[in-house]
């Protein structure tokens, strides 16, 4: 069978090829609003300027916060004082000493507490020795004539009585008592509550109305509204009862007190009793007693206060 083909087309003769000059080309205009040639030459150089100060002045601000955040850094953080306890001493606690500020404390009690639980607070009144520890035991008996460690001193510790509770405000009982030694001639520069004979000096006791009481929760002050001394007839070492009982040992001591400190108790009032024996007229069964209240918070201090004594 045979196959109808077409005789190839010619291809056309090319004409010769001429060299072509180009036309320039324009550069496309930079997008900025308006074409970078309708830009004053003047106005470019203005706006260079004031980007270089601008990035300058941000870069200066960056320096100096950078500065500023490595300084803060390597200043070194404030701690709590350290406590040189000798932990070989059998009187471990009895080492710890007075306390200065709220700070050393916080530190001293935190320390104690992390000991033994015994340890419930501190008591602290402004120029005397009386700034320690206050223990707590299951009795009033075993901190008698035991210090902090538990070991046998003639002049015990300051101690809680055992149904007392100390913590917050709202935690402390309706009387908190904290009993501690004196000497045997009641000598104001004696041991331990020996110096609760200091408030019998009329001006000491005008520079010195109030006692501090810290737990770990905070520190709270009571201010004094009588000193007095009195037999152990007069019940005023009961802990929690309602408030009509409260009010009656309140009024009582104010009836008994030496001075007159222009001090009201209510019901609401929660009392502080620090108790220590006492040889007045050579008497048996003889207490000296300081009582204060529970000040509200936020409550501001005087430096002294103007006392009278009462009559006998």
């Amino acid at each position: 069978m045979k196959t109808n083909t077409k005789p190839p087309a010619k291809t056309p003769a090319k004409a010769p090829i001429k060299p072509s000059v180009k036309a320039p080309v324009k550069a496309p205009a930079k997008a900025s609003g308006k074409a970078q040639a309708d830009v004053p030459e003047k106005a470019q150089k203005k706006g260079g300027k004031v980007f270089l100060l601008t990035f300058l002045i941000v870069l200066a601000v960056l320096g100096a916060v950078w500065a500023g955040l490595f300084f803060w850094k390597q200043m070194p953080e404030e701690q709590a004082p350290t406590l040189e306890i000798d932990e070989t001493n059998p009187n471990v606690l009895g080492q710890i000493p007075p306390a200065g500020n709220e700070a050393d404390i916080q530190n001293s009690l935190d320390y104690a507490i992390g000991q033994t639980p015994d340890a419930v607070g501190w008591i602290q009144i402004p120029d005397t020795d009386i700034n320690g520890l206050i223990m707590q035991a299951d009795d009033n008996r075993y901190y008698e004539r035991r210090n902090e460690d538990g070991n046998y001193d003639v002049y015990g510790c300051y101690f809680a009585d055992y149904e007392c509770a100390l913590g917050a405000r709202e935690d402390f009982s309706q009387n908190t008592i904290v009993y501690g030694h004196g000497n045997s001639t009641d000598d104001p520069n004696g041991k331990r509550f020996s110096q609760l004979f200091r408030f019998l000096d009329q001006d000491f006791a005008q520079k010195h109305p109030y006692v501090t009481i810290t737990t770990q929760e905070g520190s709270y002050i009571f201010q004094i509204f009588s000193i007095f001394y009195t037999s152990t007839d007069f019940n005023y070492i009961e802990v929690n009862m309602n408030d009509r009982k409260k009010l009656s040992i309140a009024n009582k001591a104010l009836e008994l007190s030496i001075y007159d400190y222009g001090v009201t108790v209510s019901e609401e009032d929660r009392l502080l009793t620090l108790s220590t024996c006492a040889l007045a007229e050579g008497k048996e069964n003889e207490r000296f007693v300081v009582m204060g209240k529970l000040c509200p918070e936020n409550f501001s201090k005087k430096e002294s206060i103007l006392l009278t004594k009462r009559e006998p």
